[in-house]
């Protein structure tokens, strides 16, 4: 499944099913994998082809659906249990570029396969992004909040930290509409996830440094598949 994708609106959607009772031939439900495949060769200036496609997938057993929302980059794939799947992919990129001048030609591809076989192993999960310019933090200023998408089945939550003048990374999972903390850690330069708790609603990020120190936060979702 192929289609053009274009800025701000649901552009490539197909759906599948697998199983019919009625059609000893079909399969009944089982583990697939959708893979995606972005070509943006079709885009002559190359500030734009750093695109950002977020799709949404579901999962369908006997009518019985769970949601998985993803950024998609070429290559990333996701596997669930399901006899049925519906995919859309939205395109998200004006939050990168900024506004696109008239006249631009901004379509890609998107290419959606599925087969009835698992993801291979890998030590990171698909992602969803949760901020797409990192947040800049100076020491002492009030911490900064990224919700916890709703929805989507992010199941972790990774920050890539960047420090000057002292800087030092704090984070913390709050609940989504109380003050209080479910968890706190010192988050790593290079990253890592760490698991979301079931109360999480929010992550909270702030810089314990001098006044004159910075802190770069860029937060990623994993998300289970």
């Amino acid at each position: 499944m192929g289609g053009a994708a274009l800025g701000g609106a649901p552009a490539v959607r197909t759906q599948v099913g697998f199983y019919d009772p009625r059609d000893e031939r079909q399969r009944p439900a089982g583990l697939y994998s959708v893979q995606f495949n972005i070509d943006t060769s079709r885009i002559a200036d190359p500030q734009y082809r750093k695109v950002n496609p977020v799709a949404t997938v579901r999962w369908s057993v006997e009518g019985n659906t769970v949601q998985r929302k993803l950024s998609v980059v070429n290559g990333t794939t996701i596997t669930g249990v399901c006899d049925a799947i519906e995919v859309i992919v939205t395109d998200e990129t004006d939050d990168i570029v900024g506004p696109v001048p008239p006249g631009t030609v901004w379509d890609y591809d998107v290419t959606i396969t599925m087969v009835p076989y698992p993801r291979p192993s890998s030590a990171a999960p698909p992602i969803l992004r949760g901020n797409v310019i990192p947040i800049s933090l100076a020491g002492g200023a009030p911490a900064a909040t990224v919700p916890v998408p709703d929805d989507a089945g992010v199941n972790a939550v990774m920050l890539l930290t960047s420090s000057t003048g002292g800087g030092i990374p704090s984070a913390s999972q709050q609940h989504g509409t109380l003050p209080d903390i479910v968890a706190t850690w010192t988050p790593e330069g290079a990253g890592r996830f760490v698991p979301l708790l079931p109360q999480a609603g929010r992550i909270s990020l702030s810089n314990l440094g001098p006044p004159a120190s910075s802190v770069d936060f860029t937060v990623l979702f994993g998300v289970d598949g």
